[in-house]
């Protein structure tokens, strides 16, 4: 029998360690595969079929975003459209109404022959310096003749400058061509037989700044009238 010495504490505690990390190290590795990557792929699963559920909704909303864009742009366009638009029938009008009142002092009006009536859209009126380089409505393009069996030309002048100083011009206009042409006789039996050639250039204001005007003189109207029975 011979005695056998015991492993030293300070070689089996180091071997103890190693080996008890050792397998701490194996359960987590078999954890983190077994139980907490079958948990991640269980719900990477779920995401997907979630996803692909509501793929049919994404692409919907995707397509109706798209539209609304689109109509946001015809909404703008239309808005611009509208704010640049003038009524052709009220400018024929404003016109009619100026011939027919004629002078004031004579209380007759004009015997005006418009043979054509263009407009040009504000776009069509860019580059211009000067006074038709403000801000534009467009453009009136009227020709045609003044009629008067003596002295035409007169009776043109008289017409050129009740169209420049009448309200309507005012408010709507920013300028007009100056006085040009010449004296035509008819060989038709007609009467007058004469008459002064016109061909008019008219820049309008823009919509928006003639519609101020035309709500500040409304307002100046009211406001005379209110004091005028405020009097009373």
């Amino acid at each position: 029998m011979k005695k056998r010495e015991r492993t030293p504490l300070v070689l089996l505690l180091p071997i103890l360690g190693g080996l008890i990390c050792v397998l701490s190290a194996g359960a987590v590795a078999a954890y983190v595969h077994f139980v907490w990557l079958a948990e991640v792929n269980n719900d990477r699963m779920l995401q997907e079929q979630e996803l692909a559920r509501k793929g049919p909704q994404l692409a919907y909303e995707t397509k109706l975003l798209a539209e609304e864009s689109e109509f946001k742009k015809r909404v703008q366009t239309i808005e611009q459209i509208a704010s640049g638009r003038i009524l052709m029938t009220k400018k024929i009008d404003e016109l009619a109404e100026l011939t027919v009142a004629g002078d004031d002092d004579k209380e007759e009006g004009y015997l005006v022959w418009a043979k054509s009536l263009k407009y040009s859209p504000p776009a069509a009126s860019r580059g211009r310096r000067g006074k038709a380089a403000q801000k534009s409505g467009g453009t009136i393009f009227l020709k045609g003749f003044v009629l008067a069996d003596e002295k035409p030309l007169q009776y043109y002048n008289y017409f050129h400058a009740a169209l420049k100083n009448s309200p309507m011009f005012r408010f709507g206009y920013n300028d007009l061509s100056d006085p040009t042409g010449q004296a035509q006789e008819f060989q038709d039996d007609v009467e007058p037989r004469k008459g002064w050639t016109m061909d008019l250039v008219m820049h309008l204001k823009d919509h928006a700044e003639s519609r101020k005007l035309h709500d500040a003189a409304a307002r100046e109207l009211a406001q005379k009238e209110d004091r005028k029975n405020k009097k009373k």
